[in-house]
């Protein structure tokens, strides 16, 4: 149970880390506005921008955000979990709500982001192996403080989110890359970030 546990954990963070390397790689040949890119969405903000699927690419721009936790990295990882889970317990598609499978897609892609704060990846350095892995010890104070604003999802957020990862499943064969994690300082915002819930939205 612990090793399929940890399997859990790592292939969601593996694919989230594939999807943001590869949004890294083709939003500029530039280091200097990849690192500029990084940043912006790895937060340090209110908001933090990777987890929303409309946000503003910098500061100057309107700030506008819509679709919290919706962003493609986080279906990217709940489709790995769906992926994961439904040929053993299908009914996990339709009636649970994944907060630890979304949590660690979260955590996931924020040290992804991460890596490449400096413009250019930094995954895989020998000399921060211990700083880079995906642990506990490293991430768990993140994984708890995004529970805490994952909590506030309202059920017609959820099915939202678990409606656009399940498509994402039917269209693509996700694949998944070897990484580690990387440690990181807690953010204020992970906690409070918040949606409200319109039936206006779409």
């Amino acid at each position: 149970a612990i090793q399929r546990r940890y399997e859990w954990r790592s292939n969601i963070a593996r694919a989230v880390l594939f999807s943001v390397n590869a949004d890294m790689e083709n939003f500029s040949e530039d280091v200097d506005a990849r690192a500029a890119h990084a940043t912006w969405m790895k937060g340090d903000t209110d908001r933090i921008p990777f987890t929303w699927k409309d946000h503003p690419m910098s500061a100057e721009e309107p700030q506008v955000y819509k679709g919290l936790f919706m962003s493609y990295f986080m279906l990217v990882g709940l489709a790995t979990h769906f992926n994961m889970t439904s040929s053993v317990c299908p009914e996990l598609e339709v009636d649970s709500k994944p907060h630890g499978a979304l949590a660690i897609a979260t955590v996931g892609a924020e040290h992804a982001f991460k890596f490449w704060v400096t413009g250019v990846s930094t995954a895989g350095i020998a000399d921060r192996k211990e700083e880079a892995k995906f642990s506990e010890d490293n991430w768990g104070v993140s994984t708890v403080d995004y529970i805490k604003s994952i909590n506030k999802l309202t059920p017609r957020q959820w099915k939202k989110i678990k409606d656009a990862a399940i498509g994402l499943t039917e269209k693509l064969k996700l694949s998944v890359s070897l990484t580690q994690g990387a440690n990181a300082s807690p953010l204020n915002a992970r906690g409070s970030l918040f949606e409200e819930d319109s039936e206006a939205e779409e």
